[in-house]
């Protein structure tokens, strides 16, 4: 076999492999194998590493199970390598990096478990991107304390909407129904529509003019991972109105003008000084234009006592298809603005923002203290609040008010969630804080996919545990069984003992 291959020359690849040495005297060894490192239990330096597109084409025909099947010897062009596992190796701490590229029904989760390794093809700027830009510029304004004002940007001026009304009505009643099955969640979602109120985040419409409107229905979402907020109300503007047509349905998109997920994260792991932050009510600080605010419109009554009243949504709203893209520009734009007056915060939030979060760090104290300063300076003047400050540094979180620290300098080895991992400031880590749900009783190729595609590693560090469950997935898939047939006893064992092997994951430490 000919295979040409590209080698980048860099002084240290990664460090000695494995960590420690380990005995195989135990192992014995059919006569006919020839390894391709006969040396692989002592520790020492990595001389190559080839990329995954490589690996599939140095595999041959031959393998072998041992050590009660255990490990495994596969042979390549190179000689017979091995993989698996053993009790009788010495544990040691694991270093383990893999650059990849980060991107719910069973088939999104699926899809996105399969998707986020791909690399993207060279990002473009797409005709509606270019359009929205051209519109966002043209119709942005700032008010006298700095807030923007935007407007949705439709696809045609020729708006085509049927009659929503009834269908809201239907759905706050079928929401009234769930309080009565769930009153703690009502308490809270008053509450929380109250609060909209409170902050004229929206108000009652007065009186019914003639023109153009949309009624949006909404619901409760749950989020008890959330520290802070565990109750979320959703808005369905993809609901059709009597024509057929929602208000997603005549809004362009735009498109993500972010940085991708995986560049922020590993730039997170650069700094010596590291920070994150949240935006707070980023969508809500950020108003609509007044003649576009009965497309808005939503109905609300805090009991099924009181009449059915109808308000308008005065801010960007979540579940409105171009919402993700306004706020990311209007950060963007108030970047753009600040970039003399706030020169360190400005590069912050063009590179290391994702939507409402802010991965940051500096390469020393003073620098990040001054970067603290500029970026909450700048949020400030576009009035954006930022709070849940967390930091590997005491210093950087000292002056910082306590309801704005996500993460305390105590006796408390807190966790904090940003962006997907769950990040250790104390001891600057990233850990593994999985969610296993108990294995089902039943254990068909549905249960078993919907329990992988969960697993989420956007930074590729788990990549020897995640390949596994890739495997097992193509080795169902070649079973052609049913979703919901029982899998035979063989891989049923195979998914049991992998996922009590996961629960191991909660003792990784990986320094960021």
């Amino acid at each position: 076999m000919v295979c040409v291959v590209d080698f980048h020359v860099v002084p240290k690849i990664t460090n000695m492999i494995p960590v420690n040495s380990f005995d195989i005297s135990h192992i014995v060894f059919p006569s006919n194998v020839h390894l391709a490192d006969p040396t692989f239990n002592t520790s020492n330096s990595i001389d190559a590493l080839l990329s995954a597109d490589i690996f599939f084409d140095i595999l041959k025909d031959g393998k072998y199970k041992l050590d009660n099947g255990n490990l495994i010897l596969q042979n390549t062009e190179f000689g017979y390598i091995i993989s698996g596992n053993t009790s009788r190796f010495s544990s040691g701490s694991l270093h383990c990096g893999l650059i990849t590229k980060d991107f719910e029904t069973l088939n999104d989760t699926l899809k996105s478990f399969w998707e986020i390794e791909e690399i993207v093809p060279t990002k473009f700027v797409s005709d509606e991107l270019k359009k929205c830009d051209e519109h966002f510029l043209k119709t942005m304004a700032r008010d006298t304390n700095g807030r923007f004002c935007v407007e949705m940007p439709m696809k045609d001026n020729d708006i085509e909407l049927g009659q929503s009304k009834s269908t809201a009505i239907r759905r706050l009643k079928l929401l009234e129904r769930r309080f009565v099955r769930e009153p703690h969640i009502k308490d809270k979602y008053v509450e929380l529509l109250q609060e909209y109120e409170d902050l004229d985040h929206m108000q009652r419409v007065k009186e019914e003019k003639p023109g153009l409107h949309y009624y949006i229905p909404h619901h409760a979402v749950i989020r008890p991972e959330s520290k802070s907020t565990k109750l979320r109300v959703v808005f369905d503007a993809s609901c059709k109105s009597s024509n057929g047509n929602s208000l997603n349905d005549i809004l362009l998109k735009g498109g993500t003008i972010q940085p991708d997920l995986f560049d922020i994260l590993l730039r997170f792991r650069k700094y010596v000084v590291a920070f994150s932050s949240d935006i707070k009510k980023m969508f809500r600080q950020i108003k609509v234009h007044e003649h576009q605010q009965d497309f808005l419109r939503i109905l609300w009554r805090p009991s099924p006592e009181e009449d059915i009243v109808s308000y308008r949504l005065k801010t960007v709203t979540y579940g409105t298809k171009p919402a993700p893209y306004l706020a990311t520009r209007c950060l963007l734009q108030l970047a753009h603005e600040g970039k003399n007056k706030y020169p360190l915060a400005t590069p912050v939030i063009e590179n290391s923002t994702y939507m409402d979060d802010i991965l940051s760090g500096a390469d020393d104290i003073i620098t990040a203290k001054e970067m603290q300063r500029q970026l909450i300076g700048l949020m400030k003047e576009g009035c954006f609040h930022l709070y849940k400050w967390s930091a590997n540094s005491e210093e950087l979180l000292k002056d910082v008010p306590t309801e704005n620290k996500e993460f305390l300098f105590n006796e408390n080895d807190e966790l904090v969630k940003t962006l997907g991992l769950s990040w250790r400031p104390r001891g600057d880590t990233f850990m593994y804080q999985m969610n296993l749900q108990e294995v089902p009783v039943t254990i068909t190729k549905r249960t078993v996919l919907s329990f992988i595609s969960k697993l989420y590693d956007p930074l590729g560090l788990l990549q020897p545990i995640i390949i596994k469950a890739k495997m097992m997935i193509q080795k169902i898939w070649l079973l052609k069984i049913d979703w919901d047939q029982n899998l035979p006893r063989q891989e049923i064992e195979n998914f049991q003992r992998y996922v009590a092997e996961l629960h191991q994951l909660k003792d990784l430490k990986i320094p960021r």
